[in-house]
């Protein structure tokens, strides 16, 4: 089948050592720690030996044709690789994480992927009561790619089925299948299974395979949010994202979420999330939601709304517990804990950044030198609120000179405001790859967000002599990170968050910075290359600052009209501040040249 074509994560490339972190440990929890496990893999050092991988696929053109060589069917590899193409797109859930995968969307295929099985090796049931096998699987049905099929035997022949993986978007799957039909025989195996149906299609990805005995009462807290999370960033109503730094003026009461899945033989009553709060380590609240009952095998969703709104900046944490009216055989997997920093105005609380990225570096984005740009998702939930810059980490292989500019573009990727071009300094590079400094980016006027609309920060590069590239950190939720590969290109999404924030009062920089007095001032013309104007009832003095806070000019104002010069002035945005008998007033010059 012929189909459109995607290059967007070609572009994406691993950091190298410099930036390298150690891989969190895979999965979460699976219902069962490691050690009781019959049976383990997490494929992170390939398709292991004992495994089955099947008959190699023959190759095949764009129209479905054989090419007469052949390629393994399954393969080990990473959410980067897997869609490389772009039509296969595995979350990259933990970050750099390597799963086992058919995949019939990226080279070497399109192949012929009709029935493609991935087996396992064999394992004892002799002595096991209740045996099920837990993993988590990926599949999206693109272009008409077949659910996935899990099946089991005791003989090598007979095989019976025990679970299917139908498709869904965005998101890895957790699956229990049951293989108590199994109890008692010495030498089991599993085997995944998938079709493309005959045309070009997507694929199947397996992680976290874990094979043991199931007890009567087994919760497990799957994920755990502070926030009403969603799949995907499109509803503007709610506020779903899972925020790392978040405005004191936009936290509004905090909600909280957790996912609880029933490991279990039997049904789990009054299944209760509780939830102690704390900020900068002072407890705040502790607030608990009860569902009837989840089945056995079964997944659901708690809501815990807290009726509880920050006062202050600091560090929120949030511990979870899950419990049930029967005591848990195994509570190790029963808590989560969450962290988000509440920002305010100001270098140490934050610069009133809203952030998405967990500060932890793990690749970086570009695009060999050409134009691009990135975006991320905001979600403005309170009014009131300005938006006054965007800033971003470069990442490892960034060079001096690129050139770059902030937008702030509206939920229709329409422009609002931006910042003037910047070229990006070696100190720059070198303060963010050693401390992990953000570069700032200014918008020459801020600008007023509505309530319960989304924006975009965006970061975008200008082709050069000098290739930017930008820091990623953590999965990304669908539709809250955003990639541009210019002109009449389309917007694709990332399956990473980049490391770029948006920030809701002037940056620090660890100096002096200008505050906003009122009352405002009028400035003409403005923006302005020669010369600006303003009036005043009677004399008094005035100063230009640039928006670090650097003093450019001074001088004494009179009534009713003072001029300023500004013709040797860098192009870019300044504080004018002018203090007279009527008291203190400021206002932005834009000076452009």
């Amino acid at each position: 089948m012929t189909r459109p074509f995607s290059v967007l994560l070609a572009l994406l490339t691993l950091a190298s050592a410099a930036h390298a972190q150690s891989r969190p440990k895979k999965g979460g929890p699976v219902g069962a720690p490691k050690s009781v496990c019959l049976l383990s893999e997490d494929f992170s050092s390939g398709i292991p030996s004992g495994w089955n991988i099947g008959a190699a696929v023959e190759q095949q053109d764009a129209l479905g044709n054989g090419l007469g060589t052949t390629v393994d069917a399954w393969t080990a590899g990473t959410s980067a690789q897997a869609n490389a193409h772009g039509w296969f797109p595995v979350p990259d859930v933990p970050a750099n994480n390597v799963f086992a995968m058919a995949n019939d969307d990226a080279a070497p295929c399109n192949c012929a992927m009709d029935d493609v099985i991935l087996t396992s090796s064999t394992f004892d049931l002799s002595s096991v009561q209740n045996a099920a096998v837990r993993f988590r699987a990926f599949t999206n049905g693109v272009f008409g790619g077949g659910d996935g099929v899990v099946e089991a035997s005791d003989d090598g022949n007979t095989w019976s089925t025990v679970a299917t993986i139908g498709a869904v978007q965005h998101v890895w799957q957790w699956f229990q299948a049951d293989l108590s039909a199994f109890d008692g025989s010495a030498a089991v195996a599993v085997r995944f299974r998938w079709s493309d149906n005959g045309g070009w299609a997507g694929g199947l990805a397996i992680d976290d395979v874990c094979v043991n005995a199931r007890t009567d009462h087994d919760l497990v807290l799957r994920e755990a949010f502070l926030s009403d999370a969603r799949t995907t960033a499109f509803d503007a109503s709610v506020r779903s994202l899972g925020y790392t730094q978040l405005p004191l003026e936009q936290a509004g009461e905090l909600q909280l979420k957790a996912v609880v899945f029933n490991a279990g033989t039997l049904a789990a009553f009054n299944v209760t999330c509780t939830v102690e709060v704390a900020m900068d380590g002072s407890a705040q609240g502790t607030y608990s939601a009860t569902i009837p009952v989840v089945g056995a095998g079964n997944t659901d969703t708690i809501l815990v709304n807290t009726g509880w709104t920050p006062t202050a900046a600091g560090r929120l944490t949030a511990s979870f517990n899950v419990t049930a009216t029967s005591i848990d055989d195994d509570p190790s997997d029963n808590d989560a804990e969450r962290h988000m920093t509440i920002t305010a105005s100001g270098f140490d609380n934050g610069n009133n950044a809203m952030a998405l990225d967990d500060s932890t570096v793990t690749g970086s984005i570009d695009n060999d030198g050409n134009d691009y740009a990135v975006a991320v998702r905001y979600e403005i939930t309170q009014p009131g609120s300005f938006a006054y810059a965007a800033g971003f980490l470069p990442g490892e292989g960034c060079f001096a000179r690129g050139r770059i500019i902030s937008k702030l573009l509206d939920d229709q990727l329409n422009l609002i405001t931006q910042s003037f071009e910047h070229v990006l300094t070696q100190t720059e590079i070198d303060d963010a790859l050693t401390q992990g400094r953000m570069v700032y980016l200014p918008f020459i006027l801020p600008a007023e967000l509505d309530t319960n609309e989304d924006v975009y920060a965006v970061i975008e590069h200008e082709s050069d002599s000098g290739a930017v590239t930008i820091a990623w950190s953590g999965p990304a939720t669908h539709g809250s990170a955003l990639f541009y590969d210019g002109p009449g290109i389309d917007w694709d999404y990332l399956l990473n968050t980049p490391v770029v924030r948006l920030y809701l009062a002037q940056p620090e920089v660890g100096i002096a910075t200008w505050s906003q007095p009122a009352p405002s001032l009028a400035i003409v013309p403005n923006p302005a290359s020669e010369e600006v104007r303003f009036n005043v009832p009677s004399g008094g003095h005035w100063s230009l600052s640039d928006l670090q806070g650097g003093l450019v000019a001074q001088g004494r104002s009179s009534a009713p009209t003072t001029r300023i010069t500004v013709d040797r002035l860098a192009a870019g945005s300044y504080v004018l501040v002018v203090v007279s008998e009527e008291g203190t007033r400021t206002g932005r010059v834009v000076v452009i040249h």
